[in-house]
């Protein structure tokens, strides 16, 4: 499960489950929410459920071909009234795979776009940002356009004019957007946040130590590079910016 979480309550706040079931026994992936009413998508690998207080529920199936089963439990009227628990139910003959994304968003807003990105992704898009997101149990290679992940599990968030490219990392991962390259290779579990503005990259990491490679949009050189505060050398080989960050949590800098 892949929780991504703004800082803002208003912008994109979501889930994402992978559930690989090795059987050859039929299995089943079920969401109940307490609910005014329920309305399958057109598709109807999506659900879309109303709740009480103008907040709405978007559930996606993310792998196709699967059957689709709904239903309701609880009393039809109630000192809530009319107020039931909505079941939304996928189900497979033999064993399978189910990734499933849960968006929550205010009943006056858009619905997005969502669609798969590989077969361990989705994409999730609005007028104004665009986000790509990886859970896997296995390493994947996905692309599409300017955006690439090679790894297990990442977020790649285009928001307005800044561009935030996120990646949850265990050892080696190499996610790109939007001409931004980061490679990081750490020896245990690591987070690392890169934000690209105008005229510099400023990131966070946390977790283990880990060596870290950056190109800039455009293969530019930087000008300078601070960690936390500090200015630090750091060498240019084949476009890309290389420095060390040690375990801890950790701020840096590059101006270009």
């Amino acid at each position: 499960m892949l929780f991504v979480k703004d800082q803002n309550p208003e912008k994109p706040n979501y889930f994402l489950f992978q559930d690989n079931i090795d059987t050859e026994l039929p299995s089943d992936w079920n969401i109940w929410c307490l609910a005014e009413s329920m309305e399958l998508g057109n598709n109807t690998i999506e659900a879309h459920f109303k709740g009480k207080y103008d907040v709405n529920l978007d559930v996606y199936s993310l792998i196709p071909d699967k059957n689709i089963v709904t239903g309701a439990y609880g009393p039809t009227e109630s000192v809530y009234g009319f107020y039931r628990q909505k079941l939304y139910q996928l189900q497979q003959n033999s064993g399978g795979n189910y990734m499933v994304l849960l968006y929550p968003r205010l009943r006056n807003e858009k619905q997005p776009e969502v669609k798969a990105w590989g077969i361990s992704g989705t994409c999730i898009r609005t007028n104004t940002w665009t986000h790509y997101v990886v859970l896997s149990n296995q390493p994947v290679n996905v692309q599409e356009a300017d955006a690439t992940f090679q790894g297990k599990v990442g977020v790649l968030r285009r928001d307005g004019h800044e561009i935030n490219n996120v990646a949850l990392h265990r050892r080696r991962e190499s996610p790109q957007l939007d001409g931004l390259v980061l490679e990081n290779d750490s020896g245990g579990p690591t987070s690392v946040r890169v934000n690209i503005k105008t005229r510099n990259v400023t990131g966070s990491g946390n977790g283990e130590a880990r060596y870290m490679r950056l190109m800039l949009p455009n293969k530019q050189r930087p000008i300078d590079l601070t960690i936390n505060g500090q200015e630090v050398d750091f060498p240019f080989t084949n476009d890309f910016v290389e420095f060390m960050v040690l375990t801890g949590q950790h701020n840096f800098k590059l101006a270009f």
